[in-house]
């Protein structure tokens, strides 16, 4: 997406935004015309697609599995909208499976977000005049874990997917 009018306000300084400088403001403050540059953590692309499947067992027993797979693609991490802030395209993948019983009064979930171990940065911190640029957060690491749920009253456990029988 881009922006169809935007202005940026900084303090007077050289080559420190990536739009076109349009004089100082009536406060000293420079301002800088936007217009047509893809905005702050925005891209471009970004496509989302999930597939998931509930596969009963012979002894009766439900699978409910997740795939989902999120594209996004190069965006802008930092107001200065420089090409320095630009993070590279990426995808992640978050995978899940839940077992539950005939009784569904428990289930057990193993699930993976970012499998891939996909690191990218979601904010940038450029140093003042001297233009270092410091890609100061990323998205975390790999995480895999294990969930138990029990219901302790009548009404049974379900999924949103899971079949009657």
């Amino acid at each position: 997406a881009t922006s169809d009018r935007s202005n940026l306000h900084s303090e007077p300084g050289t080559g420190r935004s990536g739009c076109a400088a349009t004089g100082n403001g009536a406060n000293g403050l420079e301002q800088f015309e936007c217009s047509g540059i893809s905005m702050l953590s925005t891209p471009d692309i970004a496509a989302d697609i999930t597939v998931s499947n509930t596969v009963v067992l012979s002894s009766s027993y439900a699978i409910d599995w997740v795939a989902a797979l999120s594209y996004r693609d190069d965006q802008f991490t930092d107001f200065s909208l420089l090409e320095a802030t630009v993070a590279e395209s990426y995808t992640t993948l978050n995978l899940e499976a839940t077992l539950i019983p005939p009784s569904g009064n428990w289930s057990l979930t193993l699930f993976g977000r970012n499998v891939t171990d996909e690191r990218y940065p979601v904010t940038t911190n450029i140093n003042g005049s001297q233009g270092i640029v410091h890609q100061v957060c990323k998205k975390k690491a790999t995480l895999i874990n294990l969930r138990v749920a029990f219901s302790f009253s009548t009404a049974q456990l379900t999924t949103r997917r899971r079949r009657s029988q």
